[in-house]
């Protein structure tokens, strides 16, 4: 049976006090606390979420214990141009708790229908195991940045070509166009480089001598090669830059696990720029992940994430 509650923001700081233990990634915080009204009190004994005494109703308690002390919170972002659909999701060894905001209204769910979720991203992204090419490369964070400057200059000159109505031959970038890339990287979703941006959650400078030894990387791991000082990609690289022109679908993945009152954060993003064209980005310690997928593998990592059982995918 799903217990479900539609509540306030600051419901959910005024509810959260009567729990003594509360996690790091608990949405249960007293940060609303003073917006809570009598009035506020009186619409959640009325829909059922406290007795008349103020204590908690039980099935509303077991759903706002997994917020108090959740292991593990998922940030799931689906967006294509102005459409937008967010899902977080709150688990603990024994629940799993969805919550859908909207401005100063949420809805909770327990268990969630993730399954809803599941179908709107198959909707999207499609159910294909057919990859358009096989990049898989995993660069230290300077080095990403510089490869995705270079790749979005490729796009860019054939963007070019076409509303020219020319034939498209890529000549290449100088280094200077790559810093000049990096120092000016602008808020444009169809930039690669800008989506490593946020994803990262931005960049410290970046000076011409990592450029340099960045580019050397490149030309190390065949994903460029260098002509009079011209910086082309090449072979996957180059495939990968030709099929991402446009980019339609973001799906982004924030996952926060606490582990001994630390709060430990990943994050993902698959990008898809066609049927067979989906690219995922991963922020880690070890640097940045950049690799193709399917769409069907991009439907298996949203559910390996959120745990849904392998007959739902």
């Amino acid at each position: 049976m799903q217990t479900t509650l539609k509540l306030y923001t600051q419901d959910l700081s005024w509810l959260g006090q009567v729990f003594d233990e509360k996690f790091l990634a608990s949405p249960l915080t007293e940060e609303r606390l003073e917006s809570f009204t009598e009035t506020d009190k009186e619409r959640l004994a009325e829909n059922g979420v406290i007795k008349e005494d103020g204590t908690i109703e039980p099935e509303a308690y077991a759903l706002l214990d997994v917020l108090a002390k959740p292991e593990t919170v998922v940030d799931i972002i689906l967006r294509r141009g102005p459409f937008q659909a967010r899902q977080i999701l709150y688990r603990n060894k024994q629940s799993l708790v969805s919550a859908v905001y909207e401005e100063d209204r949420v809805l909770l769910a327990m268990p969630p229908k993730t399954i809803r979720l599941m179908d709107l991203v198959e909707g999207y992204f499609g159910k294909s195991s057919v990859m358009g090419c096989n990049l898989s490369v995993q660069l230290d964070d300077v080095t990403a940045m510089v490869f995705l400057v270079l790749i979005d200059h490729y796009r860019r000159a054939s963007f070019k070509a076409m509303a020219e109505e020319k034939e498209f031959l890529y000549t290449g970038a100088k280094q200077i166009d790559i810093q000049e890339g990096i120092d000016e990287i602008k808020e444009n979703v169809q930039s690669l480089a800008y989506q490593l941006f946020l994803l990262r959650g931005g960049y410290p400078p970046i000076s011409g001598t990592e450029v340099e030894e960045s580019l050397q990387k490149c030309l190390a791991l065949d994903l460029v090669s260098q002509q009079d000082g011209y910086y082309v990609p090449i072979g996957e690289a180059m495939l990968f830059a030709g099929s991402f022109l446009v980019l339609e679908n973001f799906l982004s993945l924030v996952v926060g696990t606490q582990k001994d009152e630390e709060l430990y954060r990943s994050h993902g993003l698959i990008i898809q720029a066609g049927p067979i064209d989906l690219i995922y980005m991963e922020s880690t310690q070890e640097g940045i992940l950049l690799e193709c997928i399917s769409s069907k593998e991009a439907s298996s990592l949203l559910a390996e994430i959120i745990h849904l059982p392998a007959d739902v995918i």
